[in-house]
C-alpha cells in the first residue's frame, strides 16, 4: 500500500477537499478533539453497499445488538425490502427476468425436465456457498487485522510512556501510532480520505511531515509502511534496556505483519474467473427456468415464481460481492478515532497514584543524662568482661565467642534505639 511517487505525479493527482490545513498544536490531546470534531462521519463509505439500520459497517453497541436480535426483525426487514441495499442492486435484472419469462411463456412451446433442472440448482447451490463463505473469511480476516492495528498502536504508545524514554520521542512516536489506523484508511479507500488526509495535517508538526513528503514522495497522507519505519526509528532511540527494546520493536513488527494484511486482502480478490463462472451460470440456470414452467403458470405466478427465485440466487451472489471489498465496508474511521483517542491519553494523561507509599525514616531517641550514665556503666561492664578473654590461654580456638560480646552489643542497640509507637 502506498509506493514512492515523484513529487510533480504526487501533486497532479492530489484531489480537492475543503477541509482547512491546520498545524500541530503541540498537545496531542487538543489534536485529537479538533480531529474527532471535524471528521465526526466516515464519508468515503460506498453508500450502495451500506443500510440505514445495523450494518457491518458500524462499531455496535448494546442498542444495535438488541435490535438486531429483536423477534420483530422479520416483519421489519421484509416491509423495508425496498430500502434493502441488495434489492436496490438486483431488481434491475430481475425485472429484465420477468419480462423474459413472459415472453417465453408467449411465444415458446418448448419444454424443460423439471428433474433435470432441479440437479442443476444443487451445483448452483454449492457455488453460491462456496463464494459467500470465501467473501466472509475476507471480512472477518479484514475486521481481525484492523484489531491487531488497533492493539499494537496503543501497547507501543503504553511502553514508550512507561519506559522512562525521553519525552520528545513519546510524543513523535505517539502521534504516529494515533495514526495507524488513519494510515490504512487513506491507502484503501478508493479516491482517497479526506479524513486521512486531515488527520495528517493535524496530527504531525511541519518537521514530521517534510520527512514524510521526502520519504514517501506525496504528501497528502502518510503511508502504513512509512508509520512502521518511523516508529522502528523512535524505539531505537527510546531506551537502552534491552528487554524493554526487544518487546517495542516485537510490537512494531506485529504492525508492520497486520500492515501486510491489509495490503494482501485489498490488492489479491477471491479469483475472478471463480465470480465469472458463478455469474454466467446464475444467468444460464434463470434464463432456462421458464422453459420448465411456463406452461403450469399463468402470468400472474410465473412472473412471482420467476422474480422470487431470480432475487434470492441473485441476493445471495451480491452479498458475498458487497463483503468482498471488506475496506469499502468495514468501520474504519471509527476505528481509527477509537486509537487516536486512546493513544492520546495514554501519552498525555497523568500518571497513575503510586500503588505503595514510601515508608517514612524511624525517629531516633536522644539520650539524656541519666541514660548515658546508664549506657557508660554498661561500657565499663563490657570492658571488665573481655578483660579474661584477652589473656586467654594459646590454646583457645579463635572461633570461640568471647563472655563479653553480648554485653557490648546490647550496648550499640541501645545507643540509636528507634523511637517506638
Amino acid at each position: 500500500m502506498g509506493g514512492a511517487q515523484k513529487d510533480g505525479d504526487a501533486k497532479s493527482r492530489r484531489p480537492s477537499w475543503n477541509f482547512l490545513l491546520v498545524e500541530s498544536s503541540g498537545d496531542l490531546r487538543n489534536d485529537v478533539v479538533a480531529l474527532r470534531e471535524q471528521c465526526p462521519k466516515d464519508t468515503s463509505l460506498t453508500a450502495s453497499k451500506i443500510s440505514a439500520r445495523c450494518s457491518i459497517s458500524s462499531v455496535w453497541d448494546g442498542a444495535m445488538w438488541e435490535d438486531h436480535h429483536s423477534t420483530w426483525r422479520y416483519y421489519r426487514n421484509l416491509a423495508r425490502i425496498h430500502k434493502s441495499t441488495v434489492f436496490q442492486s438486483v431488481w434491475p435484472f430481475v425485472a429484465a427476468m420477468v419480462v423474459y419469462s413472459l415472453l417465453v411463456q408467449y411465444f415458446c412451446t418448448a419444454q424443460l425436465s423439471l428433474g433435470t433442472r432441479s440437479s442443476q440448482a444443487s451445483s448452483i447451490g454449492l457455488l453460491l456457498v462456496f463464494r459467500t463463505n470465501q467473501a466472509a473469511a475476507r471480512a472477518l480476516e479484514g475486521r481481525r487485522v484492523l484489531g491487531t492495528i488497533k492493539r499494537q498502536a496503543t501497547s507501543i504508545a503504553a511502553l514508550l510512556r512507561t519506559c522512562g524514554a525521553d519525552a520528545a520521542v513519546v510524543d513523535v512516536a505517539s502521534r504516529y501510532c494515533a495514526l495507524a489506523v488513519w494510515a490504512v484508511k487513506g491507502a484503501v479507500r478508493r479516491g482517497g480520505d479526506e479524513a486521512s488526509r486531515f488527520a495528517y495535517e493535524s496530527l504531525l508538526p511541519a518537521r514530521e511531515k517534510r520527512w514524510v513528503a521526502k520519504h514517501q514522495g506525496f504528501d497528502d497522507r502518510v503511508s502504513p509502511s512509512t508509520v512502521a519505519l518511523r516508529l522502528r526509528y523512535a524505539v531505537r532511540e527510546a531506551t537502552s534496556c534491552a528487554v524493554t527494546r526487544d518487546r517495542l520493536e516485537a510490537a512494531v513488527e506485529e504492525l508492520q505483519s497486520a500492515y501486510g494484511g491489509c495490503d494482501r486482502l485489498y490488492t489479491t480478490p477471491i479469483p475472478p474467473g471463480y465470480l465469472r463462472h458463478i455469474s454466467r451460470s446464475l444467468v444460464i440456470w434463470l434464463a432456462l427456468l421458464p422453459f420448465s414452467i411456463a406452461s403450469s403458470h399463468s402470468p400472474a405466478t410465473l412472473s412471482v415464481t420467476v422474480s422470487v427465485t431470480s432475487y434470492l440466487l441473485l441476493g445471495i451472489d451480491n452479498i458475498a460481492t458487497q463483503i468482498e471489498e471488506v475496506f469499502s465496508v468495514l468501520p474504519i474511521h471509527e476505528l481509527a478515532l477509537s486509537t487516536s483517542a486512546h493513544v492520546a491519553a495514554i501519552a498525555d494523561g497523568p500518571a497513575p497514584p503510586a500503588l505503595v507509599e514510601p515508608a517514612a525514616p524511624p525517629v531516633l531517641r536522644v539520650a539524656g543524662d541519666a541514660e548515658r550514665a546508664r549506657l557508660e556503666a554498661l561500657r565499663r561492664e563490657a570492658a571488665a568482661a573481655e578483660a579474661p578473654a584477652r589473656s586467654a590461654p594459646p590454646g583457645l580456638p579463635k572461633a570461640f565467642p568471647s563472655p563479653g560480646r553480648g554485653v557490648a552489643e546490647r550496648v550499640a542497640e541501645q545507643v540509636l534505639e528507634p523511637e517506638s509507637d
